[in-house]
């Protein structure tokens, strides 16, 4: 896919820190809300425009990019034809995480089987002894896509967070 010059805009504003929706609406003024959230969605799934937001990300100085390997739906195991690596920039001086790398922390927690997993592995949320051995705990997977849908601009949090901007938007005029 070429990218035209509204999904650029669309890319340079979801760079610069607007929600999926609005730098939609800012590539493609007009739209209603409900499109405008569909529609980032659909770009944002195109391989083309993650590369295109990793290289302006990356763009920074010091921007680290970490392919992370992506398991295919329906858990069977990746093969190098069918595995779909997703792209992290890791910016080492922040101090926070950036929203990529929350999501491929969920991801990697959704797709978890637990009965794979070490005991040293970063996802378990709790590790108990007791007389019959180990009591594991995985947070909920539930929460984790509530969260991801969220983070996305999707979730029902995130709809409400669009709602305060727009109202905050109207205050700050």
């Amino acid at each position: 896919m070429l990218l035209r010059e509204r999904v650029k805009k669309f890319c340079a504003a979801v760079v610069a820190g607007s929600s999926g929706k609005e730098a939609y609406l800012t590539a493609y003024p007009g739209t209603s809300a409900p499109s405008a959230r569909r529609g980032a969605a659909r770009l944002l799934g195109h391989p083309e425009v993650q590369l295109e937001l990793v290289r302006l990300r990356s763009a920074g100085a010091g921007a680290e990019i970490i392919m992370v390997p992506v398991e295919p739906p329906g858990g069977e195991a990746a093969t190098a034809a069918s595995a779909a690596p997703a792209v992290v920039v890791v910016e080492p001086q922040s101090p926070v995480l950036s929203v990529e790398e929350k999501r491929a922390f969920l991801a990697r927690l959704v797709r978890a089987r637990a009965a794979e997993l070490p005991l040293d592995s970063d996802l378990w949320q709790s590790i108990r002894q007791t007389p019959e051995g180990p009591e594991l705990k995985l947070p909920s997977k539930l929460a984790a896509l509530k969260l991801d849908n969220d983070l996305a601009g999707e979730g029902a949090e995130a709809e409400a967070n669009d709602s305060l901007a727009a109202l905050l938007r109207r205050v700050m005029q």
